[in-house]
């Protein structure tokens, strides 16, 4: 069994501005301080850790400034990329609002812990089995390394939760949403 610390991005530009999924924007001043504290942190429990971020801007940077902290290399891995959110994707909460209020609604109910990911019916979404397995797929990739962080977005951080609680994507396998802040880590062992 392999041992994954998934972390979370800090605070991002499109954070503050309310974007879901996207293609991600840089940290703010703040994100950058928070990733500078847990990288402190994770100085004492690491020696030389494998680091891999997600493709997108806030996670590249804050693998960025973890591997500074820690005196090691990062790579991207162009295939660890967060759940397609499909129409909804990198739109503000305010449009997504306005042009697809049912998907508002379906994504608040998610939010709050009413609806499996299954339950998500938003034209062109990944289906969350498939965002489950492509990503099992792709940790399971660096499985034979003895420390393994993954810095990563909600989606995957979400994901991580979900398996360390044994909850799986199918109809009634209770994966559900689950609050990850900034810098927040998840260990899953896979």
């Amino acid at each position: 069994m392999t041992q994954y610390v998934f972390i979370r991005h800090g605070e991002c530009h499109k954070n503050l501005e309310g974007v879901t999924g996207g293609t991600g924007t840089s940290l703010t001043g703040p994100g950058a301080d928070q990733v500078k504290l847990v990288a402190a942190e994770m100085a004492g429990r690491f020696s030389h850790p494998k680091i891999v971020a997600c493709p997108t801007i806030q996670t590249i940077e804050t693998a960025a400034i973890i591997a500074m902290e820690l005196g090691c290399d990062y790579t991207v891995d162009e295939s660890l990329l967060p759940a397609g959110l499909g129409v909804v994707g990198g739109l503000r909460q305010k449009d997504i609002e306005c042009l697809y209020p049912d998907h508002a609604q379906q994504l608040r109910r998610w939010r709050k812990f009413e609806i499996e990911a299954c339950e998500l019916r938003i034209p062109g979404i990944e289906p969350p089995a498939d965002f489950w397995s492509r990503t099992i797929a792709v940790l399971r990739g660096y499985e034979g390394n003895d420390e393994i962080v993954v810095v990563a977005t909600r989606s995957i951080m979400v994901l991580a939760a979900n398996l360390s609680m044994d909850r799986t994507p199918e109809p009634g396998g209770g994966y559900k949403h689950v609050n990850i802040g900034y810098c927040q880590t998840v260990t899953v062992n896979l």
